[in-house]
This record gives C-alpha cells, sequence and structure tokens, in this order.
C-alpha cells in the first residue's frame, strides 16, 4: 500500500482532539499513536517535540501536514537551519518551495529566494510568496520588476502584479493586467471593481466572461451592490430580475420593500427547485414568517433550518424537541446538532446520550469532546477508533 495511503486510512484523531489531549498532558498518548500513523496526533505532536521519533515516518515519506507542522515548531524554537534542512527534500512541491522561501527569508537569504522561485513564478502561489518575501525585506520593487513583464502569461503572476497596482491607486493599469485572463481572476477582478465602483468595467467584465462560455454570477452580483451603493437601486434590481429571486429579495429587504421580499421567497419556498435556499434568505430578515412556511417540515434539510430559525431566536428547547423528533434523528447532522445544542445548555449527559455510538465524524468528534471534559480518556479515543473501524 502507498504510503499516503496508509496515513490516510490511520488518520483517526482530529487535530483539534490532539490538541485537546496534549493540553491536559497526554502527550505519551500523540506519541503512541503517532507511531503507529495517526496524522492529526503527529501534526500535534510536531507542534510539542518536533524532535520526537515518532515524526520521522511521516517526514521521511513528505508527507506535508506534519512536514510543516515540524519544520514550523523548529524555526519557532529559533532552529531555521534544521527546519529548512528537513524541508529541502521535498522543495519539488511548490507548496513546500513557498515555505522554504519564508524561512530563507527569515535569514536574510533573500537572493536565493529568488533563486528559487523565479524559475516556477507560473505555480501556484510562487509569485505571491516572492512578493511577499521581498517586501518583507524591502526589496519589493525588485520582486515587482521581476514580475511585471511575465504577468500576461500567468494568471498567478498578474495576481500579485494587479494587488500591488491597486495598492498603488493606479486602478486602470491593475485592471489592464488581470483582464487577459478574466475567466481565472474573477474574483480578483470582481473584487477590486467593486471597491472602486466601478460600474461599467463590472458590465463588460460580465458580458466578457459571458461570450466566452462561463457562467458566474459573480460579476453581475457585484454590480448591483454597486448599484444599489449608489443608490440606483432599481438599475440593481434591473440587474438582478434574471436570477433565481433570492439576491432580488435581499435587495428589497435591505431598502425597506420587505413585503416584496417576503412574496418572492414565499413564492420560491413554496414552488420553486430550491426552497432551502429562499428559506435560509427569509430567515434572515423575516424569521417568523420563515418560521411559519416551515412549521409542518419532515424533510431533514429544511428542519434543520428551522432548527437554527429556533435557536437564533432563543427558542432552544424547541430546537431540541425539533430535532428529537426527526425521523432521521440517526443521520450524523441530526445528532451532532442535538449533541451541541444539548452541551451547550449544560445538558452533558444527556448530550452524551444522544451522541453514543455515532456513525459520523461530526458526532463522534463532539461526543469524543464532552468525554475528554470528564476525564475519559481512553472512552474518547474508543469512540473515534469505532468510527474509523466501521468506515473500513
Amino acid at each position: 500500500m502507498d504510503v499516503h495511503a496508509r496515513f490516510i486510512r490511520d488518520r483517526r484523531v482530529p487535530v483539534g482532539i490532539a490538541r485537546r489531549l496534549a493540553g491536559l498532558g497526554h502527550a505519551g498518548i500523540l506519541r503512541v499513536r503517532a507511531a503507529a500513523g495517526d496524522e492529526g496526533c503527529a501534526q500535534v505532536l510536531a507542534e510539542h517535540d518536533p524532535d520526537d521519533a515518532a515524526l520521522d515516518r511521516f517526514t521521511d515519506a513528505g508527507w506535508l501536514p506534519v512536514l510543516r507542522a515540524r519544520a514550523a515548531a523548529l524555526h519557532g524554537r529559533g532552529r531555521t537551519g534544521d527546519a529548512l534542512a528537513l524541508l529541502t527534500p521535498w522543495v519539488d512541491d511548490h507548496r513546500v518551495a513557498r515555505e522554504v522561501a519564508a524561512l530563507l527569508g527569515a535569514q536574510g537569504r533573500v537572493e536565493e529566494v529568488f533563486a528559487l522561485l523565479v524559475p516556477r513564478l507560473g505555480e501556484a502561489g510562487v509569485a505571491a510568496a516572492l512578493f511577499e518575501v521581498a517586501a518583507a525585506a524591502g526589496r519589493g520593487g525588485e520582486a515587482f520588476a521581476v514580475l511585471e513583464p511575465l504577468a500576461g502569461g500567468s494568471a498567478h503572476v498578474a495576481g500579485v502584479v494587479a494587488a500591488e497596482l491597486e495598492r498603488r491607486d493606479a486602478v486602470d493599469e491593475a485592471v489592464a493586467v488581470l483582464r487577459p485572463h478574466a475567466p481565472y481572476v474573477l474574483d480578483q477582478a470582481g473584487r477590486l471593481l467593486h471597491r472602486h465602483g466601478r460600474a461599467g468595467d463590472l458590465r463588460d467584465w460580465a458580458a466578457d466572461v459571458a461570450c466566452r462560455g462561463y457562467r458566474d454570477g459573480r460579476l453581475t452580483m457585484w454590480l448591483a451592490e454597486v448599484l444599489e451603493r449608489q443608490g440606483d437601486v432599481e438599475g440593481a434590481a434591473d440587474v438582478l430580475k434574471p436570477f433565481d429571486g433570492v439576491p432580488l429579495a435581499q435587495l428589497y429587504s435591505r431598502n425597506g420593500r420587505i413585503e416584496e421580499a417576503v412574496a418572492i421567497l414565499t413564492e420560491l419556498a413554496t414552488r420553486g427547485d430550491d426552497p432551502e435556499c429562499a428559506l435560509h434568505a427569509l430567515g434572515g430578515f423575516a424569521p417568523d414568517a420563515a418560521l411559519a412556511l416551515l412549521e409542518d417540515t419532515h424533510d431533514v434539510d429544511l428542519l434543520m433550518i428551522r432548527v437554527e430559525l429556533l435557536v437564533e431566536r432563543g427558542r432552544v428547547p424547541e430546537a431540541v424537541a425539533a430535532l428529537r423528533a426527526c425521523p432521521d434523528h440517526d443521520l450524523p447532522s441530526v445528532r451532532a446538532r442535538l449533541g451541541e445544542l444539548l452541551a451547550g445548555q449544560g445538558r452533558e449527559d444527556e448530550a452524551i446520550a444522544a451522541l453514543s455510538d455515532p456513525a459520523g465524524l461530526a458526532p463522534a468528534t463532539l461526543l469524543a469532546e464532552l468525554l475528554l471534559r470528564r476525564g475519559r480518556v481512553q472512552d474518547a479515543l474508543d469512540v473515534l477508533d469505532r468510527y474509523h473501524d466501521r468506515r473500513r
């Protein structure tokens, strides 16, 4: 079996639970379980004792989460050279290369950062790492001079160049750098244009992307937000009307047109293809109306919306009763939420009973946490082991 697959198979203790064990003084348990291949325990063991030999099987295999945790711990102890020695064999991975660059930068070895990263600027995150390390060393201008001519050939590089241009208030230049990569930089471009109120540019970008065959509504949503911010609510509504009605209803609710918003979402909740989305939105500004529509629901997804609305309105006992009465009460999502609500009310005995023999990771993790609070360490570990054994 591939060593990475083995680690995935043997991952049993979530990192949060492992940190809880460490905080309770159970480093010995972390060590034993890490030696047996438990990645969560190995990550936390690395944070507490990066020299522990139980970590070697992970770092010898190049298992990135443990490599990074171990290197960070070594660096935090002033042993940056040891951290670099640990990571360097795996520097072909662009994620490791970024970690190595940060460590070299911390030692003032910026020339080596340029040598390492410049040949790999098209890889994800590498251009950003180069600029970040260089800027911290006072050489951001030099990095920008390297990156700017390459922006046309890589969306990753273009994103870094555009961000620096925007920081310099050269917004038009930033937009021009991003435009050739339109489908791949939508989030950055849309947020930039949104920040600067560029309604016309947002219209052009949305049309351009649509012509290229990409279906993405984010630019249109940002356009509507800009128009609304500029006081053109009707213009924003016209932009949103082709969508499913939820964004339009939310626009109306923000601008005092509550009855229209409720009518749109009620129609969608009762006759639309996605009632969950409509009811989520309705609950945001008219929770009583949403609860009325959810009164007799037996659909689990809709029931969970009802539960959250009841909790938000301080009606936790009703939420607990609804979860207990759910026909699908054994579903992991239902059991986990019931356990959370009971524990949040200080009813930990009931929460532990409700979570017994869990079939999902979320309820198993919550049950383990509750057992740890009571000092039942082995019982908590047994819960997680039984869950993973069942999945095999």
